[in-house]
């Protein structure tokens, strides 16, 4: 099986579709170059999104060579009393480190908690597909959704409790506290 068979599908009636398109009166060789243009465009297309992943590249590396190599299997494990992004390789062994945000001042007072969902001001769209529900997306430090991955490699690990917390715009909050036994309850 050739690897490149789509593409080459692709072309053709690629070629078709501009050689059947165009009017009785343009010549074979007006034809052609309006294909190679429309390639040219597309190849032009493409290599500012190569440009731009290996830019995102470029980025990482630098941010995972900036990496203490500390890694916490939960956010209570975190030997700080502020809020902030912490690498979290949970015990689960599902996933790979990532980073979350540690929220350890809560409406309990207590901390330690990883912040698995934060919507504040609604500029992250949430409408999003299955796929990106499960990966996560938005940044951790503000508007985001963890993962359904992250999460079940997180909560397989032991028992944990789950700490909601609401507020409005003008800063009222309530909160509610699971328990493990309520959370499997709730799966």
């Amino acid at each position: 099986m050739r690897p490149y068979r789509g593409l080459e599908l692709w072309l053709g009636l690629s070629i078709l579709s501009v050689l059947n398109s165009s009017c009785c009166s343009t010549t074979f060789e007006d034809k052609l170059k309006e294909f190679e243009e429309r390639i040219s465009a597309q190849f032009n297309q493409l290599s500012e999104q190569i440009k731009s992943i290996k830019e995102q590249q470029i980025i990482l590396r630098e941010e995972l060579s900036k990496n203490t190599g500390a890694y916490y299997a939960s956010c209570r494990a975190v030997p700080s009393n502020s809020s902030n992004l912490h690498m979290i390789r949970s015990r689960g062994g599902i996933t790979l480190p990532f980073i979350a945000y540690c929220n350890q001042r809560s409406s309990l007072g207590s901390g330690g908690w990883i912040v698995i969902h934060r919507r504040y001001n609604g500029q992250l769209d949430f409408e999003r597909s299955w796929q990106e529900y499960k990966e996560g997306f938005g940044e951790p430090d503000e508007e985001h959704w963890l993962g359904l991955k992250k999460i079940h490699g997180i909560t397989r690990s032991g028992e944990h409790e789950l700490l909601v917390e609401l507020r409005d715009f003008g800063g009222t909050g309530k909160y509610a506290l699971a328990q493990p036994e309520r959370i499997a309850e709730l799966l």
